[in-house]
C-alpha cells in the first residue's frame, strides 16, 4: 500500500499529481487495480502530458478537470471485453496505457478532459464550431454548386446564417 501511496503523490508537474490520473470508475466499479506495470514510463509520459498541454491549457482556460486518463492494460482489456468504451489494448498503447509503448516504439500519454470555462460557454462554441465547419464544408464543395443560403457563392454571411440555424436547433434539442 505504501508503494501505491508513494505512486501517487509523485508531482508531474506544478498543479498534477499522479494520483490525479489513476482514478477509474470502471476499476472501483469491478475490484480492478489500475497500476502501472512500469512506473518510470507511465511517470515520464504523464510529465509530458502535464508539462506540454494540460499545464498551458490550465494556464490560459482555469481548471482542467482530469475525466478519464491513465488505464492499466487489464483494466483496458476489461472495458474493452465490457462495451465501456475502451479500444483494444494494442490500440491505447501510449494512449490511456501510458507504461507500454506503442508499435512504432513511441511513449505517450492521453486524458480525457473537461475545461469548466467551456462547460460554461455552450452556446458559443455550438455557434463557433457550426460556422467553422460551415467554412470546412463550403471549401470541399464544387464550385458551380449551390449550398444553403449562398446562392452558389461562398461568404462570411452565410456563414453567419448557418451557424445561428445550427445553434437554435441545438437549443431546441436541448
Amino acid at each position: 500500500m505504501q508503494g501505491v501511496e508513494r505512486l501517487g503523490r509523485i508531482r508531474l508537474s506544478q498543479s498534477f499529481f499522479m494520483r490525479d490520473f489513476l482514478h477509474s470508475e470502471i476499476a472501483n466499479a469491478n475490484g480492478l487495480r489500475n497500476l502501472p506495470d512500469d512506473p518510470e514510463l507511465a511517470i515520464a509520459a504523464g510529465r509530458r502530458l502535464c508539462e506540454d498541454l494540460l499545464e498551458p491549457l490550465q494556464a490560459t482556460f482555469g481548471r482542467v478537470a482530469v475525466r478519464s486518463a491513465y488505464r492499466s492494460c487489464t483494466l483496458n482489456d476489461y472495458g474493452n471485453a465490457h462495451d465501456h468504451n475502451c479500444a483494444s489494448n494494442e490500440r491505447n498503447y501510449a494512449r490511456h496505457i501510458w507504461d507500454r509503448r506503442d508499435g512504432r516504439g513511441c511513449m505517450g500519454a492521453m486524458a480525457c478532459i473537461v475545461l469548466p470555462w467551456f462547460a460554461d460557454r455552450r452556446e458559443v462554441l455550438v455557434y463557433i464550431m457550426a460556422h467553422e465547419l460551415r467554412h470546412l464544408w463550403q471549401h470541399r464543395v464544387p464550385r458551380g454548386r449551390r449550398v444553403w443560403g449562398a446562392r452558389g457563392q461562398y461568404s462570411e454571411r452565410d456563414c453567419d446564417a448557418y451557424a445561428i440555424r445550427m445553434l437554435r436547433e441545438w437549443r431546441r434539442a436541448n
